[in-house]
């Protein structure tokens, strides 16, 4: 299997399901599909939310000086929800 290369602007689930979508010829029912679905949408809000904690505890040094201008909500819309130009 040659998995795609995940991009700066791709967050490892959103890399997991396009992967699985590409890779995996197995019959699915459209019903599990849709268990499925759920699932995968709170595996991506549960990333999201990891990202933007770690950015939040990295604003301060060790000393307590600030290192990081933005917010971790902030850097997560920049990064992987960039608006079109």
């Amino acid at each position: 299997m040659n998995a795609t290369k995940m991009t700066d602007k791709q967050t490892a689930v959103e890399w997991l399901i396009d992967n699985w979508i590409k890779f995996n010829d197995i019959d699915i029912e459209l019903d599990d599909f849709a268990n499925l679905r759920p699932l995968l949408k709170q595996a991506k809000e549960m990333e999201k939310q990891q990202i933007i904690d770690a950015c939040n505890l990295q604003r301060n040094d060790y000393r307590g000086m600030p290192t990081y201008n933005k917010s971790g909500e902030q850097y997560y819309n920049e990064t992987f929800n960039p608006k079109p130009k």
